[in-house]
């Protein structure tokens, strides 16, 4: 009996080893990153793209869920709440209204259909995003050339 416990004890130090080298060997960042999104190579985004956002319109969509969907970016990060579910991520931004998001993560609420539905087309239109400009104190964000979501500040 003790020879088994052993043999379970070396096996689970064994398995537990082998899990910590493999992380170790994936570098900073979330699976997928490139070296732009490690924390040592964020970069500030322009001053005008600052500040916590609501949306107010998207494309391709009629109406707007009935819980706020938000964007707060910072140097290099944004957060938020997708209709149901709060989401964090990285952006890259510059002067010339270049812009690039990714969404690593992300909560797990159990979401009523149409609030999913609405996190689904936004965090979709949200990742296609390629440029940026501001129109008076609102933030529209496009992809390719056409508006896609457009946002005010927050209260």
């Amino acid at each position: 009996m003790m020879c088994l416990r052993r043999v379970v004890a070396v096996g689970l130090l064994a398995a537990l080893t082998v899990v910590a080298v493999s992380c170790n060997a994936a570098g900073p960042g979330p699976p997928g990153s490139t070296p732009s999104d490690s924390p040592e190579s964020v970069v500030a985004v322009p001053p005008e793209l600052r500040g916590t956002w609501v949306l107010v319109e998207w494309a391709d969509t009629a109406t707007l869920p009935r819980d706020a969907i938000t964007l707060s970016i910072a140097d290099g990060r944004i957060v938020g709440n997708s209709a149901c579910n709060a989401y964090f991520g990285t952006i890259s931004a510059d002067d010339q209204h270049r812009m690039r998001v990714s969404l690593p993560g992300t909560t797990f609420v159990l979401c009523a259909e149409s609030a999913a539905t609405a996190e689904r087309t936004y965090r979709g239109q949200l990742l296609r995003v390629d440029s940026w400009a501001r129109d008076g104190d609102s933030l529209a964000l496009a992809a390719d050339g056409v508006d896609t979501l457009r946002f005010s500040p927050a209260p």
